[in-house]
């Protein structure tokens, strides 16, 4: 038996074993593919449908056969959010990814299937996530504060999900993607990069949350301290935490073959420095400000966004809410 398969093995064995104990939370579950006859989604049934043309970047990191429809996030579905401690900022990532697959469902127009909304671009889950926000909030848009630098007039602007600003990728970058996997056909390597899901980043965060929950409680021995250990070294090394997401090559890897594949590429040099290179090259989140136009003179502003803290995000300011205005206004 190879040594890699033999790593595998006991690193499934330790995913596996760790995945039943009582502090992990849920894993999200596996793209479902599920036919549709006279059953797909629509307006009736409480769905809107998110234009292509809205999608970022034009939708051009989906299949062309994809459709989005989307319905409103219900009361329980949003309470969770108003829990939480700001700093958890694991705990409100998997609440964002949770609402976005309650509530996102993606249509294939070919092959009339459901797909799981999991399948969404991780670097995209904002925009989805305020597009859920914009309904179950109407007319209760986030506020950005501004200031003009020509005139100096401070001033308001709202943030909607369209209004984010995504970065392009170059036409050679597009050439070589399929529509969910990039083929880099380098000189000495080629190499093929699942692009990162809600799916692929719940996979590296749900163990990275095992472990560093496991560290802050010590005294809870298991069974597999062993191969906890080996989790323990990889979910510390930054650099592994910064290649990871784009070693997945189908999108359905366990963390033990994320882990064993790191392992092994980190012992060729040059193969290691391209994955590296991909990593930092291979970002696509929406910037961190938007443009807006000043009330006052009209001019352009690059506006930084500030979002309020997640367990504000769905409660409708007092002064927008006129049953709670009585007492709180």
């Amino acid at each position: 038996m190879s040594k890699d398969k033999e790593k595998l093995e006991a690193l499934a064995a330790m995913e596996s074993a760790t995945t039943h104990q009582s502090e992990v939370p849920t894993p999200i579950a596996k793209p479902t593919y599920e036919p549709i006859v006279d059953n797909s989604p629509n307006t009736i049934d409480g769905y809107f449908t998110i234009d292509r043309s809205e999608l970022p970047q034009g939708g051009i990191f989906y299949p062309e056969s994809w459709a989005f429809v989307a319905r409103c996030p219900e009361a329980e579905e949003v309470a969770i959010f108003s829990t939480f401690n700001p700093r958890d900022q694991i705990g409100i990532m998997k609440a964002v990814d949770e609402l976005i697959r309650k509530c996102i469902t993606i249509y294939d127009q070919d092959t009339e299937n459901k797909i799981s909304a999991i399948n969404i671009c991780d670097f995209h889950k904002i925009y989805f996530f305020l597009k859920l926000r914009e309904v179950y909030l109407s007319n209760n848009p986030i506020l950005l504060d501004a200031m003009c630098s020509t005139c100096h007039n401070e001033y308001k602007s709202n943030l909607f999900a369209n209004n984010l600003q995504f970065p392009y990728p170059s036409d050679n970058l597009i050439s070589i993607f399929d529509g969910r996997v990039f083929h880099f056909d380098f000189e000495t390597h080629k190499i093929k990069v699942h692009i990162p899901t809600l799916k692929t980043s719940a996979t590296l965060l749900n163990m990275v949350n095992r472990v560093y929950t496991s560290k802050a409680n010590p005294n809870q021995k298991t069974s597999n301290d062993k191969q906890l250990q080996r989790f323990t070294k990889i979910c510390y090394d930054k650099i592994f935490l910064l290649i990871a997401p784009i070693l997945f090559e189908t999108g359905d890897e366990s963390f033990a073959e994320i882990a064993v594949k790191y392992e092994r590429i980190h012992k060729d040099k040059e193969l290691f420095e391209l994955y590296l290179e991909v990593a930092n090259n291979l970002h696509f989140e929406n910037y961190e400000s938007v443009e807006t136009t000043c009330e006052s003179c009209g001019a352009l502003e690059d506006t930084e966004i500030r979002f309020p803290d997640y367990n504000k995000m769905f409660t409708k300011s007092a002064s927008g809410n006129k049953f709670t205005k009585k007492y709180f206004g």
